[in-house]
């Protein structure tokens, strides 16, 4: 993903960041999905409200930050 080569320091310390992988104890192991409750999503059209995330770590102070993959998925109904 383009995020990957774009972000490369750290907000909180200016480190060197690293993408990660999550591993959650969930239903789907290894993948954190963010839901936007405000938004419909039809039967034809399921998961329109949903995006998954790709992590970032700093290898300096640990700073961890998801980003969605498919924002443009989570914004709310009017």
């Amino acid at each position: 993903m383009q995020r990957q080569s774009m972000i490369t320091r750290c907000p909180e310390c200016g480190g060197e960041r690293v993408w990660v992988s999550v591993l959650a104890q969930a239903q789907y192991i290894g993948q954190i999905l963010l839901k936007q409750p405000r938004r419909s999503a039809s039967f034809f059209h399921q998961g329109e409200n949903i995006s998954d995330t790709q992590a970032f770590t700093c290898m300096n102070c640990g700073h961890t930050t998801l980003y969605a993959n498919e924002p443009q998925k989570l914004i709310p109904n009017k």
